[in-house]
């Protein structure tokens, strides 16, 4: 189970990675808009965000720490949360960006440059949730951690970390579709 978890996991994240920089080839060619994103959406995000970032940290640090023993659980732990955490990185700027654009011109309402991303990116948090949802708090999944940090030690963190992570998964969903209805509205639908 761990490794069809992890193995899917690092995928999903490093196609969504490979999409988060895609994506902002293709959002380059929207034009500026001037509203402004809704401050509770920046608030979720920064908190949420947090959540993810102390997960990985800390696994990271736990497979790094144990890395001399070259046993491959470590590097695979330590795999997937280097990707997890620039996935995070990079789909948080993704979202920022993606947010002040809009589709302006005609050229750009027919094109619609980097739809097709938010909407790649949308499925892979919808995806990683699930995964996040209903096998990151399986204790085969966080054997590594367990073993490194305790389990009084690593039950605080986890518990901490993973409902913000499982969290900032579920508003990215949000936040993207809002970003798929409102970036790329024609002006007839306004």
């Amino acid at each position: 189970m761990f490794w069809i978890f992890t193995g899917a996991e690092i995928a999903i994240l490093s196609l969504a990675i490979i999409g988060c920089i895609s994506g902002f080839v293709q959002i380059q060619k929207l034009s500026h808009s001037f509203r402004k994103p809704y401050d509770l959406d920046n608030l979720l995000s920064s908190v949420t965000i947090v959540g993810a970032y102390i997960y990985a940290i800390f696994s990271i640090i736990a497979a790094a720490i144990n890395i001399d023993q070259l046993e491959t659980k470590n590097i695979v732990v330590l795999i997937q949360n280097v990707l997890l955490l620039v996935q995070v990185s990079c789909q948080g700027m993704i979202v920022a960006e993606a947010g002040r654009r809009i589709c302006a011109t005609r050229n750009q309402q027919v094109a619609k440059p980097g739809r097709q991303i938010i909407t790649f990116l949308l499925f892979a948090n919808i995806t990683l949730w699930i995964l996040d949802t209903f096998m990151t708090h399986n204790w085969i999944t966080q054997e590594l951690q367990l073993q490194f940090y305790g389990l009084l030690a690593w039950g605080i963190i986890s518990r901490i970390s993973l409902p913000l992570l499982i969290f900032y998964r579920f508003h990215s969903c949000v936040v993207l579709v809002e970003i798929w209805k409102n970036t790329y509205r024609t002006k007839e639908a306004i």
